[in-house]
């Protein structure tokens, strides 16, 4: 008969590989992702003039449009929250793109908008690390245990 604390190490070997591999996935469509997003800000710039688009327009009193909240669960638990909190466009604060003027060209709107969708991937890419980090503390102490027993 095989031992259940063996059989419990693999199971969650094989979750912590399944894991990985989803991470990996999401790692490289964000990556890509964001990859685009900072073609069309390119793109943006080229068409509307290097000079207008620059870090020379951004104004002092920037506001974010999204962020990102971290919830720490409750001490016995070693797991947090992460989730993303998006500016109302009713609540106070300007759009970034209009600090570059009232018609700014649409990729930049475009490279905006890319950059906010990232953000999610980045939130999920954190959340699946811990995850992992978790899974592997999991199996390391599955197999001292296993090492105690034989």
């Amino acid at each position: 008969m095989p031992d259940t604390g063996a059989q419990l190490t693999d199971t969650k070997l094989l979750q912590h590989f399944a894991t990985l591999a989803q991470y990996q996935h999401t790692r490289e469509r964000n990556s890509a992702a964001l990859k685009q997003a900072f073609f069309v800000l390119a793109q943006a710039r080229r068409s509307a003039g290097y000079s207008r688009i620059s870090p020379d327009q951004y104004s002092g009193h920037a506001q974010p449009i999204a962020t990102v909240n971290i919830n720490a669960m409750e001490p016995g638990s070693s797991g947090s929250t992460m989730t993303v909190a998006r500016r109302n466009e009713d609540s106070a604060g300007v759009d970034p793109l209009l600090w570059f003027g009232m018609l700014v060209p649409p990729t930049l709107r475009e490279a905006q908008s890319g950059f906010v969708e990232a953000l999610d991937g980045l939130v999920a890419l954190a959340q699946m690390k811990r995850e992992l980090e978790l899974q592997a503390e999991t199996i390391t102490k599955l197999t001292q245990e296993n090492s105690i027993k034989d």
